[in-house]
């Protein structure tokens, strides 16, 4: 009966899911650059959230399907398929099929239609191409080795085609003062992708009193240099002491906009996703002594959150993770320890706090958990908040496992403070046998030690059967001591 509720759940959801990433397809053949590429990104999410509700109804074969399916627009997103007539016919078949799976009347009929729709997938997969050379094109341009190291792959693709499009590359610098660093950014940001296509922002914190940050610009656009400077000197960018270095000169300089500058189809809902931020899983590294990298929470945030939904797929459970505060900046040696402490965090709670869908209901709960992040500035501190509405934290079962690991002789005189701080003693663990996904007791003791190395701390709070809350308080900025003490641990 429990299954039964699930899968008249997942249905409706599915083909919520299936309608939204049909839409998406459909417009991709009239989007171009950045547009389309936030749009490829969106299918990518849609597809992920398909195949973690199909592995929670059960269905394996659904599953594995949305997976390769996650594969090819993967392969979109770096160009090793062309986004064509046939590629956008093929991927409409594959869809449409799987719209008619859940609605099949029978077993038989969604098995049949399964096999179909993996013939389809082999036609995609014949689709593929080789990759057009984008590092022999990219690795000539005059870079500064740090932001060499710092651009991703998919930077060097977006670089790649604008230059084929004839577009010419430009390395913008300018200063700007922290605390009016996100505000500048949003003021530049559209005016510069009207007419171009923003590929990476390297925001780069000086050493001193000062508390400027020198931000660089990697840009693609087919306007000439002059034209460029007086965008940028004009009184909607602001930006009259910009400095602009041609990297590449492009052939259809001054004939119009680029392949990645926006499209008028799109609404400024779209266009504000397709303002990236600062991108950590680019290897943004420390460019000279001198400076240190700072990045964005958002790609911390995604990354881990992408993890939690990954293992909870893997688990049969179902969650969704919702965010606060992505847009702060805080620097890389701080979020190197962060993401590694927010994804251990994420994984903890869907393994040890999210239930299982039949288990939520039986509670009298939604069959999806929720994890809520929110980060927010308080001085010159940052906290992170990570709370969930599972089963919540049992101090009787961590009493018990303490006098069992010997490490209380007197199980009675333990709080639940006391119970709460052994969650990060190294080897205990709630689980009395490790399996791959946790019951080693490292996870946790972990993300303390982490946090110490920055100078942070965390705390925690639960209310069984409720849910669970961790809170980490950070620093936005390391002291020269501390920085100097990470350094010589790498």
């Amino acid at each position: 009966m429990k299954r039964d509720v699930i899968l008249k759940e997942f249905k409706p959801e599915a083909r919520q899911l299936l309608t939204a990433l049909s839409n998406i397809i459909d417009s991709l053949t009239r989007l171009k650059g950045t547009a389309r590429s936030e749009h490829i990104n969106r299918a990518f999410l849609t597809i992920h959230s398909l195949k973690a509700a199909s592995l929670s109804a059960g269905l394996k074969r659904m599953a594995v399907i949305s997976h390769r399916l996650e594969d090819l627009f993967a392969a979109l997103r770096l160009g090793h398929i062309q986004v064509d007539q046939t590629s956008i016919t093929v991927l409409k078949e594959i869809v449409s099929t799987l719209q008619k799976v859940i609605d099949a009347a029978s077993h038989q009929r969604q098995e049949q239609l399964l096999e179909r729709a993996e013939e389809t997938l082999e036609k995609m997969d014949k689709l593929s191409r080789s990759r057009l050379p984008d590092a022999s094109l990219v690795e000539n341009l005059p870079l500064d080795s740090d932001i060499r190291n710092a651009l991703t792959e998919y930077d060097d693709h977006r670089l790649a085609e604008n230059m084929r499009a004839g577009c010419s590359i430009y390395e913008i610098q300018t200063s700007v003062d922290l605390e009016s660093f996100d505000r500048k950014l949003r003021t530049i940001r559209e005016p510069l992708a009207r007419e171009g296509e923003i590929i990476s922002i390297l925001p780069v914190l000086k050493e001193g009193p000062g508390r400027e940050i020198l931000l660089q610009l990697i840009y693609a656009s087919r306007l000439q240099k002059t034209e460029l400077d007086v965008l940028l000197s004009g009184p909607v960018v602001s930006l009259a002491g910009a400095s602009v270095q041609l990297l590449a000169s492009g052939s259809g300089a001054g004939q119009g906009p680029s392949p990645g500058s926006f499209d008028n189809s799109r609404s400024e809902i779209d266009a504000e996703l397709a303002l990236s931020e600062p991108d950590i899983s680019g290897g943004e590294r420390a460019s000279a002594k001198s400076r240190s990298r700072m990045v964005s929470l958002r790609p911390i945030f995604d990354r881990a959150s992408l993890a939690a939904e990954q293992l909870a797929g893997q688990l049969g459970k179902r969650v969704r993770v919702r965010f606060e505060g992505r847009g702060l900046i805080i620097e890389r040696a701080i979020a190197e320890r962060l993401s590694r402490a927010l994804t251990h965090i994420l994984r903890n709670a869907v393994d040890h706090g999210i239930e299982v869908p039949s288990e939520r209901l039986a509670r009298g709960k939604a069959p999806r958990g929720c994890i809520y992040i929110k980060a927010e500035r308080r001085g010159e501190k940052i906290s992170i908040v990570v709370e969930d509405d599972g089963a919540g934290i049992d101090p009787d079962l961590i009493k018990e496992r303490a006098v069992g690991l010997g490490l209380s002789d007197n199980a009675g005189a333990l709080g639940d403070d006391d119970c709460f701080k052994l969650l990060f003693k190294v080897g205990f663990s709630t689980r009395s046998e490790a399996n791959l996904i946790s019951g080693r007791g490292i996870g946790l003791s972990v993300v303390e030690k982490a946090l110490k190395e920055i100078g942070g701390e965390i705390s925690v709070r639960s209310q069984r059967g409720s849910g669970t809350c961790f809170e980490m308080i950070v620093p936005a900025r390391l002291e020269k001591s501390q920085a100097d003490m990470l350094k010589s641990a790498r």
